[in-house]
């Protein structure tokens, strides 16, 4: 049970029987009022009565998408809608996720690939609970408050915000285990330990914060064109440990920035000891002046031989080029080959790129320049197009076009029309009309 302001919340932990009616008691001085008054409450067992009804909407052949929302949706509960994606899913489904807030623990068994959660809003669909180690200190699948061990999963345009207290010990917003998971256009806000992936992943256009470790795990995950802001002094933004032979955290086009006052941030950190062969690279990446200048810490040694701790081409938070010559000795800055080859997450997720594009902006003048960032497969076609869309209309309506490189992944530029309205961004295969990703909306005023 949680109580916010008058209303107090129960969250039950098992899906009930559909059918079964209950009825609810509540013992005397459960609940006090401001002034410290206990309620009296109730043995009635007609006082509060509920049934358990069966789902809305199963997902089947005929079934591909549910909306989770608090009035006229398919579900009341994101997790809802995950029970009813069958096991051993083998086709896409997209939960959308309207405007909340919705409080809950949110878990995707690995039976449930193909999954996609999506919000309808990224700043208004916010999932939120305050789950943490103390409150579940059985590991961290546990603890977690949106837990992922299905591969093929995408979460996008939403918000996650583990509401534990700072110092509540390890609570991750997100934790994924699996191949194959995309986290595009997401926020997510704890303080320690906010996001950890295992097996491989891709974060891009998003937003993390925390303090103590607050990106970390022992998969390969790619991370671009992302914020990331450290909350609290003295803390570190990784500690990867990725076995030897496999890839840690390549960060590519990131802001690494800092609450008011944050100071003695570390770019990452790791025991040599355990964990011998952690990699962390930043590639093009900028940095405010709360990270130290030597930039890394290691644990128990003094010497770290096997560790990759890399940059290329960092600058300060304005684009100029930062002084480096103080970082510690067991990092070293790529050359511009390696950067190159590192800068492709074709390479870091052994051949596995999804189809992103995302404008960067969510408010424009008229005609102003919009960048717009975009992920494609390896081996994609050089027709492969963006185009530019008033939101909703039909496909063959498009406003402008432009093909995208041959490459995984780029920028391009894109005007905003002349007249104020709700606009998309939309990326086709092949120079037709196979949608391979739809972008955030944004207005033009």
């Amino acid at each position: 049970m949680i109580v916010t302001g008058n209303i107090g919340a129960f969250y039950l932990h098992q899906q009930l029987p559909a059918n079964d009616v209950y009825s609810v008691t509540m013992d005397p001085g459960v609940l006090t009022d401001s002034s410290g008054v206990a309620f009296a409450g109730f043995s009635d067992l007609n006082f509060w009565k509920f049934a358990a009804v069966p789902a809305i909407k199963s997902v089947g052949p005929s079934v591909t998408s549910l909306t989770v929302a608090f009035d006229g949706g398919d579900y009341c509960t994101v997790q809802g809608a995950v029970d009813a994606v069958p096991a051993n899913n083998t086709q896409p489904v997209t939960i959308t996720v309207n405007p909340g807030p919705y409080t809950g623990i949110v878990y995707v068994p690995s039976n449930k690939p193909f999954v996609t959660v999506h919000g309808a809003d990224r700043n208004t669909s916010v999932i939120q609970y305050a789950n943490n180690n103390n409150l579940n200190p059985s590991g961290v699948s546990a603890r977690a408050m949106f837990g992922v061990d299905a591969s093929d999963f995408t979460l996008e345009n939403i918000t996650l915000w583990n509401t534990t207290p700072h110092g509540g010990s390890q609570a991750e917003a997100f934790r994924g285990n699996n191949k194959r998971i995309l986290l595009n256009r997401v926020s997510l806000k704890s303080f320690q330990d906010t996001l950890m992936l295992q097996g491989a992943g891709m974060v891009t256009d998003s937003y993390i914060e925390g303090d103590v470790d607050f990106m970390w795990g022992s998969g390969a995950v790619f991370l671009q064109n992302s914020e990331l802001k450290a909350v609290t002094s003295s803390g570190y933004y990784t500690q990867i440990r990725n076995g030897q032979g496999g890839n840690g955290n390549i960060y590519v086009n990131c802001r690494l920035t800092g609450a008011d006052s944050v100071t003695g941030s570390y770019l990452g950190r790791i025991d040599p000891t355990v964990y011998p062969y952690s990699q962390v690279v930043y590639i093009n990446s900028a940095m405010g002046s709360q990270i130290i200048p030597a930039g890394w810490l290691l644990n128990n040694a003094t010497t770290a031989p096997n560790a990759q701790f890399w940059e290329y081409k960092t600058t300060d938070l304005n684009g100029a080029a930062l002084d480096v010559s103080q970082r510690a000795s067991f990092s070293r800055q790529l050359a511009a080959s390696e950067a190159a080859q590192w800068s492709d997450p074709s390479f870091v997720l052994s051949g596995w790129v999804p189809y992103t594009v995302n404008a960067t902006v969510s408010t424009i003048a008229v005609g102003a320049a919009i960048t717009a960032d975009w992920s494609a497969a390896p081996n994609h076609s050089a027709k492969d197009w963006i185009g530019l869309y008033a939101a909703g209309d039909a496909d063959a309506n498009y406003l402008s076009k432009q093909y995208i490189s041959t490459a995984t992944t780029g920028h391009l530029t894109v005007t905003a029309p002349l007249k104020p309205g709700t606009y998309e961004l939309r990326l086709y295969q092949n120079d037709g009309f196979t949608l391979a990703a739809t972008g955030n909306r944004f207005t033009v005023q």
